[in-house]
């Protein structure tokens, strides 16, 4: 289990999605601390307090779990490119000729031949430019 790498990009998506996870169980502690200091009733106030909790906590909490979300797909999506790139590099190599590279045929004498079109006319040419 150790032994994969995890990418740079996931592990700091990790910390950020931390570091917000943390600062809204702060912000969740801070609201109730303070509507417990305004002493409201919560029957009959509850559209308030809910809207209250999302709207200062609710969001970061959302945002937390979308960055850990990116990260963990992230990094999954890393390891299988990781493991099918290591996959390729086990295959033999194919030796494809070098770019620019002309094929000349040779004929049984040694000597290099061109294959010309020889039944085409002067007029054909003439005619095909045109």
């Amino acid at each position: 289990m150790f032994n994969k790498k995890l990418p740079v990009i996931s592990f700091v998506l990790y910390v950020l999605a931390g570091i917000l996870a943390l600062f809204s169980i702060w912000s969740v502690v801070n609201i109730h601390e303070y509507i417990s200091s305004q002493q409201v009733a919560f029957t009959g106030n509850e559209y308030s307090i809910i809207s209250y909790y999302m709207s200062n906590a609710g969001l970061y909490l959302l945002f937390a779990i979308v960055i850990f979300s990116l990260g963990w797909i992230l990094q999954k999506s890393y390891l299988s490119t990781k493991k099918e790139t290591s996959e390729l590099v086990a295959q033999p190599e194919i030796e494809l000729g070098t770019f620019g590279e002309v094929a000349i045929d040779e004929d049984v004498t040694g000597e290099a031949t061109e294959d010309v079109n020889e039944d085409v006319t002067e007029d054909e040419i003439d005619n095909s430019v045109i």
